[in-house]
């Protein structure tokens, strides 16, 4: 997974003690400076719902879902409508991945800076089966 992503990102990744999973609006928000809408977006996409992973083995298994797709070295396209989010933090560092499983193309983000990638769709039924069961539902009120 080297070429996908830095060292640095896979052992965030790889060792995170706290992920959480985010279903996204694909949809832009537009935030003006100091606006309150930052609190219900994650790079600049709607949050529609957000789950915490305590269990430290169902996190391995969600990391390892991703890893599989990552490696999987699919083709993307270039539609780019995420509807997944996935922030990883280990000791205070955080990796931040926006997924689009319809053109296969993963926007990844650290401290040192954003990277692209692409993925197979192997990670999707897990993470939709997550979010889409036990997920806190955002309001932007």
């Amino acid at each position: 997974m080297d070429q996908v992503m830095s060292r640095r990102a896979q052992y965030i990744l790889e060792h995170c003690n706290h992920l959480t999973l985010f279903s996204l609006d694909p949809e832009i928000v537009p935030i003006a400076p100091g606006g309150s809408a930052k609190r219900h977006a994650f790079h600049g996409y709607r949050l529609a719902s957000s789950l915490t992973i305590r269990n430290a083995v169902k996190r391995r298994e969600i990391v390892a879902e991703l890893e599989r797709g990552l490696t999987a070295n699919e083709l993307g396209a270039g539609c780019f409508e995420p509807h997944h989010g996935v922030r990883a933090t280990f000791h205070g560092q955080s990796v931040d991945l926006v997924i689009c499983f319809g053109c296969a193309n993963v926007e990844i983000f650290t401290s040192a800076g954003e990277s692209r990638a692409t993925t197979s769709k192997f990670p999707q039924p897990l993470l939709d089966r997550l979010l889409h069961h036990n997920s806190n539902v955002l309001t932007t009120s």
